[in-house]
């Protein structure tokens, strides 16, 4: 079955690519891809998805991308029309080592160390974290694997040093620091996790976000459904919303239903 996928970064925006599917080869989305990107040739994109950069034979389905998965666009240009601007105050190391993620090695170009001694341009750095805010992360951890020893460096980053050597814009600030807030708030109080059962379900998430307000709500006992503090009913389950003309659509207190997917943003923040 066909579905749609959302790529970020051409030309500042995200574009809607559509029927796609898992057999879908990623050089066919790169081609898509370069259909709204003119000027620029194929083996100049990369694409990142969950922190990885996608391998053309490789299919959507082997990376697990499904439908309304968003994608990470950097495209690979030669240095010296966009030079990286670091000051000498920024306190960054500039080296040729190639770029860990796209293994860009143009000279006229240096990458900059992370604090872990591994090399990366500032458009990868940003392309990677927000691949991983978008998939509900909260940390960033080095992806370098050493080719001999097949050994990963999974030393943490911290947004400082992200924002810093990705030289992040005011706007992509607010964006970083509003996700890493939100997948915090998530993952900390179990709105991520599922290990408790409501009513005759199991594998529901310990909390919830109310759908109207956003305060997080902990499943405590008796029935599925709840009624926040902003007089908002909805079920703790598929979180579907108390019709006040109707009642519920998903049946009685103790009905089973089908259990909603884990929230990945939190209403009004």
């Amino acid at each position: 079955m066909a579905f749609q996928i959302f790529v970020y970064g051409i030309n500042g925006t995200t574009s809607t690519l559509n029927d796609i599917t898992t057999e879908t080869k990623i050089i066919d989305i790169k081609i898509k891809v370069k259909e709204k990107t003119p000027g620029v040739e194929i083996e100049h994109l990369r694409l990142i998805f969950a922190g990885k950069e996608l391998e053309n034979h490789y299919t959507a389905g082997h990376y697990k991308i499904k439908q309304r998965s968003t994608l990470h666009l950097v495209v690979r240009l030669p240095g010296g029309s966009n030079e990286n601007s670091y000051s000498s105050d920024d306190g960054v190391e500039l080296t040729n080592e190639p770029d860990m993620i796209t293994w860009d090695d143009d000279p006229e170009n240096l990458r900059a160390k992370m604090p872990c001694g591994h090399a990366i341009n500032p458009e990868s750095l940003t392309a990677f974290c927000r691949s991983l805010v978008s998939e509900g992360k909260f940390q960033f951890f080095c992806p370098y694997t050493d080719s001999t020893t097949d050994v990963r460096c999974l030393v943490e980053w911290q947004y400082a040093d992200i924002r810093k050597i990705g030289q992040l814009t005011d706007e992509e600030c607010k964006h970083f620091e509003t996700k890493i807030s939100e997948n915090y708030a998530l993952r900390a109080l179990g709105v991520q996790e599922c290990p408790q059962q409501v009513g005759n379900v199991s594998g529901v998430p310990s909390c919830r976000a109310c759908p109207r307000c956003g305060t997080i709500i902990e499943h405590d006992r008796n029935c599925k459904h709840m009624k926040c503090p902003c007089d908002q009913h909805f079920c703790f389950i598929c979180l579907s919303l108390r019709d006040p003309q109707t009642g519920w659509s998903c049946g009685v207190f103790n009905s089973v239903c089908n259990i909603a997917p884990v929230q990945t943003t939190i209403p009004g923040l």
